[in-house]
């Protein structure tokens, strides 16, 4: 079975404030970035892995030459389709956010062992431990059970013609590629994921990334 991966690092960062986008800031030592290449290079010998970056952040993977670098669109489902195009026709595919810095190799290979398993459709979750709250006309008028809710992590996991079809037909805009394929009538599995798999979004991300790592000064 032919499993390729990507690396989606095409994020502008409208609410981070700097004009580099996070996944090119240094963390540790390194570009965030490549705290995901790193954990997938070394976790599964993937069938290709393609980057999908805006062209004129490519200075900043300058020491990316072994991998396949593709331009990205102008919104996520845009660069994902354009990233799909380009890999060589694998029979699944496990999409990577670059901002979340600390996937772990075991969640990797949970996503393998269920695509392997014959999944068509897999996301990574978290439960919600916050009351959520609905609102309509600026007042709160729901609040359901936050048993039923999970919070969406990635890396999401597919077979690759599914997705591939969905993304060539869909009008319509989706914020990953889950919604996509619950859209198109897939049923969708998943794994759990973690709490300190976070999403590097804003400025207090970046540090609570560095609190994680130990390199945190409070007085920078």
């Amino acid at each position: 079975m032919k499993i390729a991966a990507l690396l989606l690092l095409a994020g502008s960062g409208e609410r981070f404030t700097s004009n580099i986008p996070k996944q090119f800031h240094t963390l540790d030592g390194q570009k965030v970035f490549r705290f995901a290449l790193n954990t997938i290079k070394k976790t599964y010998p993937f069938s290709e892995i393609v980057l999908v970056s805006k062209k004129n952040y490519h200075q900043f993977m300058d020491d990316c030459s072994d991998y396949l670098i593709i331009e990205g669109g102008k919104s996520r489902q845009e660069s994902v389709h354009l990233g799909l195009k380009a890999l060589n026709s694998p029979d699944c595919v496990v999409i990577f956010e670059s901002v979340r810095p600390f996937i772990t190799e075991d969640l990797i290979l949970e996503h393998i062992k269920m695509l392997k398993a014959g999944k068509t459709a897999i996301n990574t979750c978290i439960p919600s431990f916050d009351t959520i709250n609905i609102q309509k006309n600026n007042k709160i008028n729901k609040i359901p059970s936050r048993d039923q809710f999970l919070k969406g992590q990635t890396p999401q996991s597919f077979l690759y013609k599914p997705l591939l079809n969905a993304h060539n037909k869909t009008q319509r805009c989706f914020t990953d590629d889950c919604g996509l394929m619950l859209d198109e009538g897939f049923e969708i599995d998943f794994v759990l994921g973690s709490e300190r798999n976070i999403k590097i979004t804003t400025d207090f991300d970046l540090k609570l990334a560095e609190f994680l790592l130990g390199t945190y000064n409070r007085f920078s």
